[in-house]
């Protein structure tokens, strides 16, 4: 009877590490390495109005998302409502909860680029922001993976989709 409770244990444990490796988010911080390390600081202005917005769905994501859903746009997010307007602060929709508006014309800057590597997701380059306005907002940061562009190799970084957000020139 022993020996049966001890294996049913380890294979309970086997099955509990397995469930881990598959299901864990390694992240880590790339901003040193060269490829990416003219990224940070850099500072771009939005070209459309823009919803901050968190997946209903379990995406393991630090930070709300940065994304716009318009016509002409390559990086549209299908899942937000084409229209941005105040009123849907708050609303949950089939795929997302809209946690803010920024309009269009809000300059960010680029705080850290983060590499986060999964099992079952594969590896992901993102970039945390921070908006250059005079808002007090309850999140610090905002990814905005679902504006960057694809990349045509692996590693290389990616960029910022120029129809959401173009470099901000300083004068």
């Amino acid at each position: 009877m022993t020996k049966w409770l001890l294996a049913i244990v380890l294979a309970a444990l086997a099955g509990l590490g397995l469930w881990w490796q598959l299901n864990t988010t390694h992240i880590s911080y790339v901003n040193g390495l060269e490829r990416y390390a003219d990224r940070p600081n850099r500072e771009y202005i939005l070209e459309h109005d823009c919803y901050v917005f968190a997946w209903r769905k379990s995406i393991a994501t630090a930070n709300p998302l940065l994304g716009v859903n318009a016509p002409g746009v390559p990086t549209s997010v299908a899942a937000l409502p084409r229209e941005v307007t105040r009123e849907n602060i708050g609303k949950e929709f089939p795929l997302v909860r809209i946690i803010d508006v920024i309009p269009k014309g809000t300059r960010f800057r680029v705080l850290s680029v983060r590499r986060e590597e999964s099992r079952r997701t594969g590896t992901f380059i993102s970039y945390e922001i921070t908006y250059l306005d005079d808002v007090d907002r309850p999140y610090k940061r905002t990814d905005i993976r679902p504006i960057l562009l694809p990349v045509a190799q692996a590693g290389d970084p990616p960029e910022i989709d120029s129809t959401v957000a173009v470099p901000w020139i300083k004068r």
